[in-house]
């Protein structure tokens, strides 16, 4: 299977999941000592209310990547970036409108 084939395989899957009002839920796993990079996982309350997780699609959509430990890496600083994921992720599915409108995220550390 080519890399565009996965890739729109993985926007399938998280289109099946995440809906345009659907609330992500976003776990901070640890940061950088410098405060640049932040380990993340996302996940979407699914079928019997049971959290889905997000973190390989997000990677195989080419969203984020992955770390050895399939934790989503998030750099930078200076915004929320925990929103940053949930925003990036809506905005690759249903565009700006959608991703400016429908912001909800619920962030766990």
């Amino acid at each position: 299977m080519t890399n565009k084939n996965l890739k729109n395989e993985a926007i399938a899957k998280l289109k099946k999941y995440i809906l345009p009002d659907s609330e992500i839920v976003v776990v901070m796993h640890s940061v950088s000592q410098s405060g640049m990079q932040r380990k993340l996982s996302a996940y979407v309350v699914g079928e019997n209310k049971r959290l889905v997780r997000l973190n390989g699609y997000i990677s195989q959509a080419g969203i984020f990547k992955l770390d050895k430990n399939q934790k989503i890496i998030s750099n930078g600083c200076g915004m929320d970036m925990l929103f940053d994921l949930s925003y990036s992720v809506k905005y690759e599915l249903f565009g700006l409108e959608v991703a400016r409108e429908n912001q909800q995220y619920q962030a766990i550390f």
